[in-house]
């Protein structure tokens, strides 16, 4: 019974084993075909992300020059108007200085023949009738031309 005892017992799975030279292969995982299509839609949108930056920093840079124009723009009209302005001012006082009392005085005298008046061209009217109010006609009052239009109305719609 001794022999039988022993059989219970294998120890032999816990010897040293022999280092065997390994003949397996290699395996090489191959990405699945789900892991190649995650991989594109990354590189996908890693261009999109890309492609987004660049037209943000193209349309920032069209608003730059745009802003450049318009303040162009702006400065040339402020010194086209500052050179209206100052002409305006020339021009007015050109006008002032042909339209002057003297100027005026002279040219109707010399050109025209004209002279200053008189004290015997001067004769004075007098007005001894005091002010005079004038009641207009009962029938021409404003409520009576009102009635008038009413009753041309009225007798039109029967």
């Amino acid at each position: 019974m001794a022999a039988k005892e022993n059989l219970a017992y294998d120890l032999s799975l816990f010897e040293p084993r022999e280092q065997r030279p390994s003949h397996r292969k290699t395996l090489r995982v191959l990405p699945a075909p789900k892991a190649r299509h995650l991989e594109a839609a990354l590189v996908l949108r890693c261009v999109a992300v890309s492609i987004f930056i660049l037209l943000a920093a193209v349309a920032v840079m069209m608003s730059h020059v745009q802003l450049t124009e318009l303040g162009t723009q702006i400065s040339s009209a402020q010194t086209r108007l500052t050179t209206a302005k100052s002409e305006q001012v020339r021009l007015d006082m050109l006008v002032e200085s042909r339209m002057s009392l003297q100027n005026v005085e002279d040219y109707a005298v010399n050109r025209l023949g004209m002279q200053k008046i008189q004290s015997y061209q001067i004769q004075y009217i007098n007005i001894n009738n005091a002010d005079q109010v004038v009641v207009s006609k009962a029938g021409n009052t404003p409520s009576a031309v009102l009635d008038r239009i009413i009753a041309g109305i009225e007798s039109y719609f029967k």
